[in-house]
């Protein structure tokens, strides 16, 4: 490894090299799902001054009723930003705000906290922030769907899964109940064939996952910790922490990305298997090894009204280093 931290839990999973240029954001807050014209403003109020934002969605796109509402991005205004949704018939009454959780990095030249520098690169982690606390380590299998628990009460809507795995042909995704704006949603994971299907397929997958929510880490009694002023521990490896090592554009072309994926569902495809209605199918993650692909999967519904689309999400997926 180059230099740095190296953090060796020593239970069989792969340790933690912790570098310069990697990124340990905090939680700012956790956006609902939310119909209205026009796009969403979110207020900030414990944002750090100078601080970059990094947005986490659980989905990209829903079905509004409408047409296809999904997430492209958002303007940064400083103690508040504004999502911004587009539609596929461009309709600002079918602009519905996906889930999204919204995190902060603190800007180069905090005072008081934890610097890696390496070159231009560097890595900090300050006092004045909360980073996310591990809710649960272990492993999973299922198929098809996997309703989120909720973990130390916190709402499945505000917890953030990142998951090793290898199942070739399995799209994968973070998902919902929901289907359409009116139907009830309640968070999963998902695991259905990939490729174009006029039937739900359901898949047997086992996940490697790692749940984090907000709030402050637990110190523990091994390895490092960073301490507020307050006595409160912001920062810990005693369970492995949040720190994104890299961030994946995400594509149909499959590359070798090494490492734990934040869950999200990837993107929205609608096609026209024949007799004049349209197929819709939620995108999904699938993992070959080290080859990474964004895929349509889970079938989720069919109408008469919507045009063929495919909605690949502008924003990257977040990558945690690897725990196997």
């Amino acid at each position: 490894m180059g230099a740095g931290i190296l953090i060796d839990y020593l239970d069989g999973t792969r340790p933690i090299e912790v570098t310069s240029g990697m990124q340990v954001p905090s939680w700012l807050a956790t956006v609902t799902e939310e119909r209205k014209a026009g796009n969403q403003t979110v207020a900030l109020p414990g944002r750090i001054p100078g601080s970059s934002i990094m947005l986490i969605p659980s989905s990209t796109a829903v079905d509004s009723g409408v047409g296809i509402a999904y997430l492209t991005g958002f303007v940064d205004k400083g103690s508040s930003l504004t999502l911004q949704m587009a539609s596929t018939v461009g309709d600002d009454v079918s602009r519905v705000t996906t889930n999204v959780s919204i995190f902060q990095l603190p800007p180069e030249g905090s005072t008081a906290g934890l610097l890696l520098q390496g070159g231009a690169n560097f890595t900090l982690i300050t006092t004045e922030q909360a980073c996310c606390r591990v809710l649960f380590q272990g492993r999973i299998t299922f198929n098809g769907t996997w309703t989120i628990p909720t973990y130390e009460g916190i709402d499945p809507h505000k917890v953030i899964i990142a998951a090793h795995w290898t199942a070739p042909g399995v799209a994968v995704a973070r998902s919902s109940t929901r289907v359409y704006v009116t139907d009830p949603d309640v968070p999963t994971l998902t695991a259905y064939a990939e490729g174009k299907h006029e039937n739900r397929q359901p898949r047997d997958v086992t996940l490697d996952i790692i749940v984090y929510g907000p709030g402050f880490p637990e110190a523990g009694n091994a390895g490092m910790a960073v301490w507020n002023a307050r006595g409160q521990c912001v920062f810990s490896t005693n369970k492995r922490p949040f720190i994104v090592k890299e961030r994946w554009t995400k594509s149909r072309d499959a590359t070798n990305v090494d490492g734990m994926i934040v869950l999200d569902m990837p993107g929205y495809w609608v096609w026209r298997p024949g007799g004049g209605g349209t197929q819709f199918q939620n995108m999904g993650y699938v993992r070959n090894g080290l080859s990474l692909s964004v895929q349509p999967g889970e079938v989720t519904g069919f109408a008469y009204a919507y045009p063929d689309n495919s909605i690949v999400s502008p924003l990257p997926t977040l990558i945690l280093p690897p725990l196997y």
